[in-house]
């Protein structure tokens, strides 16, 4: 917002035990439709949700560009099972992409393994960030702001 940029942060229902097409009908009404003009942030399971959404856009409808931080794409978790049951179609994602995915995970994150970060870089060809000692990028951690997240934003934005 500081950079003259319209945020969305959509409050997701249920986080407790989040329901993916409850998340996606969210994000839904949120955006409406999708173009070159619309940059998607996901955190953990927020990170497979944007996911799942751009897989199911419409052919004419593009992304400019995705950050996804802490990402979760594989979980062995049963309250998640809806998001990962399904195989990620990512050659239908990359279609829908017409700028830049950037992948910022930690070296040491509790909850979603670096495995996760890597396989979106390799099926995406995104660019991969590598945050020393970061944990799972949440307020519980210390993380309040994430500069790399806005820096990857902002420059794939120009």
């Amino acid at each position: 917002e500081s950079h003259h940029i319209e945020v969305i942060v959509p409050n997701m229902p249920n986080t407790a035990e989040p329901k993916l097409a409850e998340w996606l009908k969210k994000i839904k009404e949120a955006v409406k439709t999708s173009d070159e003009e619309t940059y998607f942030v996901g955190h953990s399971v927020g990170a497979i949700t944007v996911l799942r959404y751009i897989e199911k856009l419409s052919p004419e409808e593009k992304v400019g560009g995705v950050v996804l931080v802490g990402g979760l794409i594989t979980a062995s978790k049963k309250k998640l099972i809806d998001f990962v049951k399904d195989k990620i179609d990512f050659q239908k994602i990359k279609k829908h992409i017409t700028g830049k995915i950037v992948v910022i995970h930690s070296d040491n994150d509790p909850v979603v393994p670096l495995s996760d970060a890597e396989l979106v870089r390799d099926n995406l060809d995104a660019e991969l960030i590598i945050v020393p000692g970061a944990w799972h990028f949440d307020d519980a951690d210390g993380w309040t702001k994430l500069p790399p997240a806005r820096d990857a934003l902002l420059k794939m934005m120009k």
